[in-house]
């Protein structure tokens, strides 16, 4: 065995994939939230293409394909969906859901606070200036 490998997980551990899993996300700085928010979705039957944040406001994109969920051919009533699903897994919308329905493609994007982090730096120059 490698070296580099060599003692890399315990012997105690029950799921050595979930553990693998992990540290493969961990070293790939893929965000715990963006994982949230693709496993709320894929367990209510969407299949996942994209979860993006902005950097600046707490604005969450997130690109789907129709899958299993019965989605609403109107947009309209597609956010209500949407926005009861977010509910219904305890996420905080802010404001309306938006909803765009292009075939088979979705694009929905809200304002939660979850997940989202104000970075501190920005704060302080913003209250330097004035």
């Amino acid at each position: 065995m490698p070296i580099l490998t060599q003692g890399l997980f315990p012997d105690d551990c029950v799921d050595k994939s979930l553990l693998k899993r992990a540290v493969y996300q961990c070293a790939n700085d893929v965000s715990y939230y963006h994982a949230c928010y693709s496993q709320i979705f894929s367990n209510a039957g969407f299949v996942v293409r994209k979860v993006e944040c902005e950097p600046f406001h707490p604005v969450w994109r997130i690109k789907l394909f129709h899958g299993t969920f019965e989605l609403s051919d109107q947009e309209v009533e597609a956010a209500r969906q949407i926005r009861r699903l977010l509910r219904v897994n305890e996420i905080p919308v802010e404001r309306g859901v938006s909803v765009e329905l292009n075939g088979k493609y979705i694009a929905c994007s809200f304002v939660s606070e979850f997940g989202w982090e104000r970075d501190a730096t920005d704060e302080e120059e913003f209250d330097a200036e004035e």
